[in-house]
């Protein structure tokens, strides 16, 4: 044994180089985890920690200094030193006091007495090492010795209590696997502060201010080796166990990144069923739209063109009864005769706009052709319709979809392109309908014909493409300013039965 002692005196640089070694780096680790952004309640007390454990690194490489050049240095830079790392000393126990306060108080919230602790044994410091300054006829020396050992005893022990205790403290009841590592890092490392402030904290220089204090020279014939070998041994221990301690970080950020990858799975589900309400919701407007466009074009037939025809036919009656020398009776009846017809014409457009009767009665196709005709002798524009490998009825809703896409580039191109000529082509080739629309004009830029629709630009094109959307269908708008516009768009039919994809009972196509 007295081997032993003897090699751990003769070594007691490597010992306090090992020990500041220590608490230099664990201080460094957690002032670097000090930065993190965390809800725990360990965050906002790491400071604290990082500056306790780096002034006391200090504090055990000023003994190392003081064991290499003590011998070298005069009397007063000794006693500088000397008074230095008493400084750092007690602002280490300062700082541990701190850092244990405020964990307590972050679990033990009703307790707000303890906020008061470290002032208070701050005061009662600051008076035991002013009466030994006063006292005394001793030299400088000694008073620091016995500041020293007041420190240990007033700050330093109960500030490693408190911080184990309050490192204790903050396990939780998870019962998962990682948790409970957590957990009993968190206590193994209060069980090792607890011990530290009981060998660093009552283990104290000799003093004639205590006497009945454990002395290093007691603890030395007790044990056999010095007490800074076992605080060294139980700083390591401390780091250890508080680098295991700040793995609670990554296990936070972890479930952090568990919790976000959840939430974002619940709202792309939230958003999927909203966009299946919002599709259904969109298929039940345009039905409930084409079905109200059959019934104000029906009853625009039933009353309203037969009333007016009527009425044409009662003018004309009126107009031959009338003697041949009432000319004006004669002119008169016969421009409103002219209004009339006007009138009717007009809702004949009318009615052929909002629902034409060969789209029910012919089909798609006939429909789009006699559609094309009208608007080349309406307008002038030369408009060149063809179509290809419709045999057969397609189903009541892909035809309206698609007349209703094919009317609304063509009024596009008829209002806004300003162009002379147009094609229009139509294709079912392998269960797919192709479909596309060029014209001549001056074009437009196509990203900012959307943005903002809210103002109405875009919304004919937007609804394009929401009609072949319900169906399953894509639909692309190239265009250029002055380079004209082509609009490509393609339906699959494999998502219908074969009995829908034939529609109206397998119907032949009218030409």
């Amino acid at each position: 044994m007295e081997l032993i002692s003897d090699i751990l005196k003769a070594n007691m640089i490597w010992v306090f180089f090992v020990y500041g070694l220590t608490y230099f780096a664990m201080g460094l680790a957690v002032a670097l985890e000090s930065g993190r952004q965390s809800k725990l309640n360990l965050a906002t007390s790491l400071p604290f920690l990082a500056a306790y454990a780096l002034t006391h690194g200090a504090v055990e490489w000023s003994d190392m200094f003081l064991l290499i050049s003590g011998a070298s240095l005069g009397s007063t830079v000794m006693l500088v030193v000397r008074a230095v790392q008493q400084i750092l000393l007690v602002l280490s126990a300062i700082f541990l006091l701190i850092f244990g306060v405020r964990l307590l108080l972050s679990t033990w919230q009703r307790h707000r007495w303890l906020a008061r602790v470290p002032p208070a044994l701050v005061t009662l410091w600051i008076v035991a090492a002013g009466t030994g300054w006063l006292a005394g006829s001793r030299e400088l020396e000694t008073w620091l010795t016995d500041v020293d050992a007041s420190a240990r005893h007033l700050l330093y022990f109960p500030g490693g209590i408190l911080a184990g205790v309050g490192l204790a403290a903050q396990r939780s009841d998870g019962s998962n696997s990682s948790r409970r590592s957590m957990d009993l890092a968190y206590i193994c490392a209060g069980v090792a502060f607890g011990i530290n402030g009981l060998v660093a904290g009552l283990v104290v220089p000799s003093t004639g201010i205590l006497p009945f204090s454990l002395t290093y020279d007691d603890f030395m014939a007790i044990t056999g080796f010095p007490v800074q070998v076992l605080r060294a041994c139980v700083g390591a221990a401390i780091a250890f166990f508080v680098l295991r301690v700040l793995r609670i970080f990554d296990l936070e950020y972890r479930q952090e990144l568990e919790r976000m990858s959840s939430e974002r799975i619940r709202l792309y589900n939230e958003l999927q069923r909203k966009e299946e309400l919002r599709t259904r919701l969109l298929e039940k407007v345009i039905t409930a739209q084409e079905e109200e466009r059959k019934r104000i074009a029906r009853e625009l037939h039933d009353e309203a063109s037969q009333a007016l025809s009527a009425l044409i036919i009662s003018l004309e009656s009126a107009e031959q009864a009338l003697p041949t020398r009432i000319d004006e009776m004669r002119a008169r009846l016969s421009s409103i005769k002219g209004l009339t017809l006007q009138t009717l014409e007009d809702i004949r457009k009318l009615i052929i706009d909002l629902r034409p009767t060969l789209l029910d009665d012919l089909g798609l196709i006939p429909a789009l052709r006699w559609y094309t005709n009208s608007h080349v002798d309406r307008t002038g524009i030369e408009l060149n319709f063809a179509a290809d490998g419709f045999d057969e009825r397609l189903p009541a809703q892909i035809e309206t979809a698609l007349f209703r896409v094919v009317q609304e580039a063509m009024n596009n191109i008829v209002k806004h392109s300003q162009a002379s000529h147009g094609n229009i082509k139509l294709e079912l080739r392998d269960s797919v309908i192709t479909i596309i629309i060029e014209d001549n004009g001056k074009g437009f830029d196509v990203g900012r014909m959307f943005v903002p629709v809210s103002k109405g630009r875009g919304l004919g094109l937007l609804g394009m493409k929401e009609r072949m959307s319900l169906l399953g269908g894509n639909l692309a708008i190239e265009s250029e300013p002055g380079a004209g516009t082509r609009i490509l768009a393609n339906l699959p039919l494999y998502a219908f039965a074969p009995g829908e994809r034939n529609g109206h009972n397998g119907e032949k196509r009218s030409n």
